[in-house]
Order: structure tokens, then C-alpha cells, then sequence
């Protein structure tokens, strides 16, 4: 069996660095707020009211590109190696729970909101707060998942999973896939 692996005394993230830290909080900071402003509009529009930004809500769907880029490179980092099935949970590994099931709800929510968009619209042009409703559901889903994936990056130790045999692991596994034991984060 191999030796068992020493512990370092310092937990890094995966944005080790203080600047890249700030670089990335920039761009959660960035994603809740599209994701307030998404939110802003999609309320407003579901209640029949007029659009508080104006044409300028349309920008939200630039901003998405602004996050999201950046939220799937690190996503991409985050979930190197793992099975398809399971790259949402390994990219949203370090965020909070609550984070990580709003953004969940609302990937579910902006396919609901789309279908009921695209139900209401079936043979008529659809006005502005109707397409804003439809539009910024997608919008809030998004956003809230760039938020996540970046917050999830920045809080996610760096290091290996080994098991207590030395043995690496899964990140997202509590026992050794080869050994059976417990497994360490190192």
C-alpha cells in the first residue's frame, strides 16, 4: 500500500492568488448585480408594469457574455476530468448551498418561463413586456450560474483528494474509488 500523504499546512484556493481572487470577485460582483436587474424587469413584466430601464434592459444580454465567459473557463478548471453527468456538481462544489440550488431553480424556472413566452405569443408579435418576460428569465438563469460558478471558484480549496492510503480521489468522493477508506483533502 502506498505511504500516506502528508497534509500541507496551508489550504489554498483554486484562485490562489489575492489578485486573481479580486479579479474574479469583480466579475460575481458583476453577475449579481445582472442578476438583480434581471430579476427587476422579469418581476415588473410579470405584473404588467413598464419597463424601468428602458432600452437599456436589453443590455443585460450582453452582459451575460461579459460573466459568463469567464464563469465557464473556470467551470472548465473546476471540473477537469470528471464525468459529464457530474460537472455541475464538481463546478458549483464551493459555493453555498442555497447558491447552488437557486441556480438550479432558476435554469428550471427560465425553461418554464420560455415555454409559457412561447405558448402566449403562438400567431401574434409579442410586445416589448411580454418578450422582457420571456427574455429575462433566461437572463436570471445565467447570470445567478456565473455568479455561482465564479463564487464557487474562488471558495473551492485547491489541492488533491487522496484517500488515507495516499491513493487520489474524486474530488467529490467521501471514500477511495480503489481502496474503500476515507478520503483527506490535501
Amino acid at each position: 500500500m502506498p505511504a500516506q500523504a502528508s497534509r500541507p499546512q496551508v489550504m489554498h484556493s483554486l484562485a490562489s492568488s489575492t489578485t486573481m481572487k479580486t479579479f474574479l470577485g469583480l466579475f460575481v460582483g458583476i453577475a449579481a448585480a445582472g442578476l438583480v436587474l434581471s430579476l427587476t424587469v422579469h418581476v415588473g413584466a410579470l405584473a404588467g408594469l413598464p419597463n424601468p430601464f428602458g432600452k437599456a434592459a436589453w443590455s443585460l444580454h450582453l452582459g451575460i457574455f461579459i460573466v459568463w465567459i469567464p464563469a465557464v473557463i473556470v467551470s472548465q478548471r473546476m471540473a477537469k476530468g470528471a464525468a459529464r453527468q457530474d460537472m455541475w456538481r464538481m463546478a458549483l462544489r464551493g459555493c453555498p448551498k442555497w447558491m447552488k440550488y437557486s441556480t438550479y431553480a432558476l435554469f428550471g424556472y427560465a425553461v418554464l418561463s420560455f415555454v409559457l413566452f412561447f405558448v402566449s405569443t403562438v400567431g401574434k408579435k409579442a410586445d416589448e413586456v411580454e418578450a422582457l418576460r420571456g427574455f429575462s428569465g433566461h437572463w436570471m438563469a445565467f447570470y445567478c450560474a456565473a455568479m455561482a460558478m465564479l463564487y464557487s471558484f474562488i471558495n473551492t480549496p485547491a489541492g488533491e483528494v487522496r484517500c488515507v492510503n495516499g491513493h487520489t480521489c474524486s474530488p467529490l468522493a467521501n471514500y477511495c474509488e480503489v481502496y474503500g477508506q476515507p478520503v483527506q483533502k490535501v
